[in-house]
This record gives structure tokens, sequence and C-alpha cells, in this order.
């Protein structure tokens, strides 16, 4: 950054453009953490202290199934006993997704021809987890599970996207 003359960075909050909240405030938490732990650029608190501004945008943050099997082939005997049997499956494993757009803007032009955005980058990352199928249960909490266990999947790969986005930012200069 040093090259560029980038000494001083504000992080602008994140944009979250999914139908995920609070998402972005994972992203952020974790980009000033690795921005920090580095030490090789300052965060400022203000956009005008800065050299440049870091900003950011999460374009995905979704599951999916990745696998199913048929309810009639589930184990104990008897799961899912209620429902129909011929051709309905039930995930059995999903895959977490998270991608986000950032880009760092140069808040003041020193020389003439110097370029506006300094650096720009798209990061996407995957990561499987276990379906928690709770068939013929009562009250069961298979999405409260589901849920979470997507949440635990977007704080890793949160974690790991960031300490990407560092040693790309820092890597280029």
């Amino acid at each position: 950054m040093l090259k560029e003359g980038v000494k001083k960075i504000y992080v602008q909050p994140i944009a979250n453009i999914t139908y995920k909240p609070g998402v972005e405030n994972l992203v952020y938490n974790n980009l000033v953490r690795s921005l920090n732990a580095y030490g090789r650029v300052q965060i400022v608190a203000n956009k005008e202290l800065s050299d440049a501004v870091l900003e950011g945008v999460v374009t995905n943050a979704t599951y999916g199934s990745i696998a199913s099997a048929y309810v009639s082939s589930m184990q104990p005997g008897g799961v899912g006993a209620t429902l129909p049997t011929s051709g309905f499956s039930v995930a059995g494993a999903y895959s977490a997704t998270l991608s986000c757009q950032f880009k760092l803007i140069r808040t003041r032009i020193k020389k003439k021809g110097q370029a506006r955005v300094v650096w720009g980058n798209s990061f996407s990352y995957s990561q499987p987890f276990a379906s928690a199928n709770q068939l013929d249960v009562p009250g069961a909490t298979s999405p409260l599970i589901n849920d979470s266990e997507f949440d635990r999947a977007l704080t890793d790969m949160a974690k790991n996207m960031m300490d990407d986005l560092n040693n790309s930012l820092v890597g280029g200069f």
C-alpha cells in the first residue's frame, strides 16, 4: 500500500443486496479484524482522514441442497411414515455460498494521472454442511438447526474471505 501512497483506510459500512439480514455486519467485522491484525495499513474512523476508502457489497449469501435421500431409504425404518414414499426425497446436505465485491478508492489525487480506483476484487466461497432432518417429530426444529449451521458456515467463510482479501489488497502493492 505504501507504493500507492495509501497508508490510512476508511472502511465504509458493507452493503447487503441479499435476503440474509446481518451478513454485512459479519463481513465488516471480519474485514476490520483482519486489516488490524496485519497492521500494514491504519484504519481511520473518518473518511476525511483517509488516503482511500474501502467499499464492499455482499452479493450472495444463500444455501441449497447438494445431497438428498428418498424417505423410503431413510433409517431407522418408519421414519417419515406419514410422508408419501414414492419419489419424495429429503435433503441430506447443503452448500452455503458467500460472495462479495470490493474496491479501494483513493480519496485524494496527489499526482496527475493517478488512478482513482486503486484496487478491486471479487470473492466467492462455498462450504458444505449437514442437514438436520427430524421427520415425523412434532415441533421439529430442523429449519432452525439448518439456519444455525448456515450462520456457522457464513462465519467461517467471512473470516477466510477477509484474510484472503487482506492478502490480495496488501500483496498487490
